[in-house]
């Protein structure tokens, strides 16, 4: 009875398939040929595949979550938070312009924030926002502030494929490969993963990382030739971060870091796939997103299936 009403009550079952049908309308209505480009929305092929993924794992996730309805822990509001982040996610993936691409950035961290911190499961959940939150602005300020240097010489916000090579890509690149994240600035990922709920671990996994691989595309696509050093020292970084991960994972105990430092190992070949510059490169890097969104999202079900069957056979 107690289900039953819930189910009623939190129709959390309709959202998901509201969001199923929705990546079927996606599919079949945007051909492959179609190139869009508003000043609202852009929509290519690498946006119309990151926002069909989006949809997926959303639904994933809620369905994912069913105890939280079933128990009675505020299930609206947390029906209301995967929307917030879906519908960021949706329009950074379809940013025109860099400074849309920063908002909505910046936007899709705040019902992150809310998942973790009210639907955690242990004490330190606060400590792993503030790690989320400070390498987020410590990477994506510095890219707020080439734009605005940009915009004062341009006289407008620059569209994608509308800027040549800066001195200060560096700061470009920054936010994509904390968000990635490359090997060094990965330590707040493992802390997120351990604390946030199924639906958080899905959506950080599955559709947050990927975000960082998809602005990565977007910049560097924009470079008309190597970078040089910097692309060696940052390929070696992910290739070490690729080769240490999972010998850090030989070690561990808890189900959900051991996921969370597997995702670092991927994504640092997704991360050397795009420092290529080539055509390759770029495929590569994106069957490998799109590969690891679906394979880290079922571990976390799995885990989380895990977590509460062992939580409720101690009562």
């Amino acid at each position: 009875m107690i289900s039953s009403m819930y189910v009623v009550n939190v129709p959390w079952w309709g959202f998901s398939c509201f969001f199923i049908i929705g990546a079927f309308l996606v599919i079949f209505g945007v051909p492959f040929s179609v190139v869009e480009l508003t000043a609202v929305s852009m929509i290519d092929v690498l946006s119309w595949l990151m926002i069909v993924l989006t949809l997926v794992i959303c639904s994933l996730a809620i369905l994912a979550s069913k105890k939280i309805f079933f128990n009675g822990l505020f299930g609206e509001v947390y029906i209301f938070l995967v929307l917030w982040a879906s519908l960021a996610l949706i329009m950074t993936f379809s940013s025109p312009s860099m400074i849309s691409l920063y908002w909505w950035f910046e936007a899709s961290l705040v019902p992150l924030v809310f998942l973790i911190v009210g639907w955690g499961y242990q004490p330190e959940r606060l400590t792993a926002v503030k790690y989320m939150v400070i390498y987020t602005l410590a990477g994506s300020l510095p890219f707020l502030v080439v734009i605005l240097v940009m915009f004062k010489f341009v006289g407008s916000w620059v569209l994608w494929g509308g800027m040549k090579m800066t001195n200060w890509w560096w700061f470009m690149l920054a936010p994509f490969l904390v968000k990635l994240p490359l090997y060094g600035v990965h330590s707040w990922l493992p802390k997120a993963h351990v604390e946030a709920p199924v639906a958080g671990s899905m959506i950080l996994a599955g559709l947050t990382l990927k975000m960082g691989g998809y602005g990565l595309i977007r910049v560097v696509s924009m470079f008309k030739s190597s970078m040089g050093l910097v692309e060696f020292f940052l390929c070696v970084m992910a290739i070490w971060g690729a080769l240490i991960s999972p010998l850090l994972c030989i070690n561990q105990l808890d189900m959900k870091m051991l996921v969370a430092y597997s995702s670092v190992s991927h994504m640092g070949l997704v991360i050397c796939g795009i420092l290529t510059l080539s055509s390759w490169g770029f495929s590569g890097a994106v069957m490998m997103m799109v590969g690891h969104a679906f394979a880290s999202s079922g571990l976390f079900f799995l885990v989380g299936c895990n977590f509460w069957v062992d939580r409720f056979s101690e009562f």
